[in-house]
């Protein structure tokens, strides 16, 4: 029982590794903003500049594309529709609206093309098929790419 560390001692040592991390963080936007080196500027720093740029150059470039394109997509989609969170009435609107399409689509429509009709689904389907795209896009740029890397044209 002599080597139990007190909790607030626990809850120190952590706030203060926090605030360290943080002031990296606020340093290495500084840095990343700034053109001329900073002198604060510390090696755990510099190397997660470096880490945050590769994942950057992934995420835009890479495979990650097409999820990074997917996400935003369906952020900007579902930012429009969290404005019904707090209301309850808006909420239910949308449900009943829903639900409505969906029982009564009548017989010369799916329900899917009724539901298609509600302007926020319509939209997150738009993102779903641009996502299917993209990746199309990526494997046939890759399977090119390889091709021509093994025959020797790249």
């Amino acid at each position: 029982s002599e080597n139990v560390i007190p909790w607030y001692v626990t809850a120190v040592k952590s706030f203060i590794e926090l605030k360290e991390a943080a002031e990296d963080d606020l340093t290495c936007n500084v840095d990343k903003v700034q053109s001329t080196p900073n002198p604060f500027s510390s090696a755990r720093c510099e190397q997660k500049l470096k880490d945050e740029d590769e994942i950057t150059n992934k995420m835009l470039y890479g495979k990650g594309r097409c999820a990074v394109e997917v996400w935003r997509c369906f952020s900007t989609v579902l930012e429009v529709m969290v404005k019904h969170v707090e209301n309850l009435k808006g909420m239910c609107g949308m449900l009943s609206h829903t639900l409505y399409k969906v029982t009564f689509h009548g017989n010369q429509q799916t329900i899917w093309r009724s539901v298609l009709e509600i302007p926020e689904v319509a939209s997150l389907a738009r993102c779903t098929k641009d996502h299917d795209h993209c990746v199309t896009d990526r494997i046939m740029w890759e399977a090119v790419h390889s091709y021509k890397k093994k025959d020797g044209m790249i």
